[in-house]
């Protein structure tokens, strides 16, 4: 299969592999990809069961000390006494935050435990 991102003004701002899940605040990136003109394509984490699990087991594979998996309001958590956090956003939570910063949002599943969001720019009055 192949997606088209909607390319009128700008680019689109790409975040590779979970690497929007060590962001915070994902609600300001979002407002300022928006703002900057750009569509915007997320590569994350799923959020059921077997990929809580698969990440736990490579987290403990990477010796970080005393790691806590949380389930919260906006995904699940991986955090450690060494540094790590590293959130797997909610897809609710995720499409919520997309659609409020002024995208149309298309999801799709990415490898076995992937999901890809896809966010194309609202035009006018969508």
């Amino acid at each position: 299969m192949h997606y088209k991102l909607g390319l009128e003004k700008g680019g689109v701002a790409a975040f590779p592999f979970n690497s929007f899940g060590n962001i915070p605040y994902p609600e300001g990136v979002v407002s300022k990809v928006h703002e900057a003109g750009m569509d915007i394509a997320i590569f994350t984490y799923a959020t059921d069961e077997k990929t809580v699990a698969v990440r736990n087991e490579y987290y403990n594979k990477c010796d970080y000390r005393s790691t806590i998996m949380e389930r919260t309001n906006k995904g699940v958590l991986f955090r450690s006494d060494d540094g790590l956090w590293s959130y797997a956003y909610d897809k609710n939570y995720l499409v919520d935050v997309l659609q409020n910063g002024g995208y149309k949002v298309e999801v799709i599943p990415f490898g076995e435990i992937g999901m890809a969001y896809i966010g194309k720019m609202k035009k006018g009055g969508e």
